[in-house]
């Protein structure tokens, strides 16, 4: 976690200490506590729950106290099993990253294309059926197959 213009942000560290890479989590499609979260932005529904850091943050109740602490080992978790596969990843120029030369219009900022939760971008780019992800069921039998071995 970080401060940025008074807002808490998410940042996953990608590196051991001494290498500072991250990666900032802008957004998520909420899929389970949604009450809670809604609770948590005082009744902010839809795409506005999470679709932007500060957001993020606030609906899934992080607080300071979770500086510096694992996903492993603490409240907040990723939960592979419960993953979902994209159609397609798009790599954006940042967002908020203004007068920082080349860095400013660099494509680094990655997101499921057509997703909704995705912030300033076109209403036309949005994937109305399935938000941009990979039908679960043909995903389910494809891994089995992986998971088998066979080809």
């Amino acid at each position: 976690l970080y401060t940025m213009h008074t807002h808490l942000i998410l940042n996953m560290v990608t590196q051991e200490q001494g290498k500072p890479q991250g990666v900032m989590i802008r957004a998520i499609e909420p899929v389970e506590g949604v009450d809670k979260m809604i609770e948590n932005r005082q009744g902010r529904q839809g795409v506005e729950l999470t679709n932007g850091p500060g957001k993020l943050v606030a609906a899934l109740g992080i607080d300071k106290q979770l500086y510096g602490q694992s996903i492993f080992s603490s409240s907040l978790r990723l939960v592979p099993e419960k993953r979902k596969f994209p159609k397609k990843i798009e790599a954006l120029p940042r967002i908020g990253i203004p007068n920082k030369g080349r860095w400013t219009e660099l494509p680094l900022r990655y997101v499921v294309a057509g997703n909704p939760y995705i912030s300033k971008q076109k209403r036309t780019a949005v994937d109305q059926i399935d938000f941009g992800w990979k039908d679960e069921e043909n995903e389910k039998s494809n891994n089995a197959h992986i998971l088998r071995g066979t080809t």
